[in-house]
């Protein structure tokens, strides 16, 4: 049957006419590829069991990241996660303060300040050495934390101590 009448009988470029016999000529296959189509999707109850598990021994690791190590789209994982309820959180910066240390504070600015009522007129030198540490700088779009409630989410805990 010639081209141009199949294309007529099927309402449809020749270009996708010849495509198809050509592909039949080879011997490929001519179903969908994997992932498309509802009857075909990637994101089965064994597939979310699996991102579930992987998310939930690590869940600071990209979803990039996750697309990659389980072969998918970016999207497949991304629309996963919807269906798993999570969100992707970024990690909030907090000051670590035990009660001990909050004590301890309070103990020496009181101490401080009696100090400084009794002897006021005492010379202060004031220096530029470095007494603290540096915390690590971190990039809070890259440091995200996959969880169901913003609760979940632990903390950077920042603590400044003296060298």
């Amino acid at each position: 049957m010639d081209f141009r009448k199949i294309a007529e009988l099927i309402p449809c470029s020749l270009g996708l006419v010849s495509k198809v016999k050509k592909l039949k000529d080879e011997g490929q296959d001519l179903g969908r590829k994997p992932g498309t189509g509802g009857h075909n999707k990637k994101r089965t109850a064994e597939f979310l069991a699996d991102l579930s598990d992987t998310i939930e021994a690590s869940p600071t690791t990209s979803m990039r990241k996750q697309a990659k190590n389980l072969g998918v789209s970016k999207d497949t994982i991304r629309n996963a996660v919807q269906d798993l309820g999570l969100v992707s959180y970024v990690r909030r910066r907090r000051q670590l303060l035990s009660d001990a240390s909050k004590e301890t504070r309070v103990i020496k600015g009181k101490k401080l300040l009696t100090w400084m009522k009794h002897n006021g007129s005492t010379v202060r030198i004031f220096s530029d050495k470095k007494l603290w540490t540096v915390d690590q700088v971190r990039n809070s779009r890259n440091d995200r934390y996959l969880a169901y409630c913003i609760e979940e989410v632990p903390p950077i805990n920042t603590a400044k101590h003296r060298l």
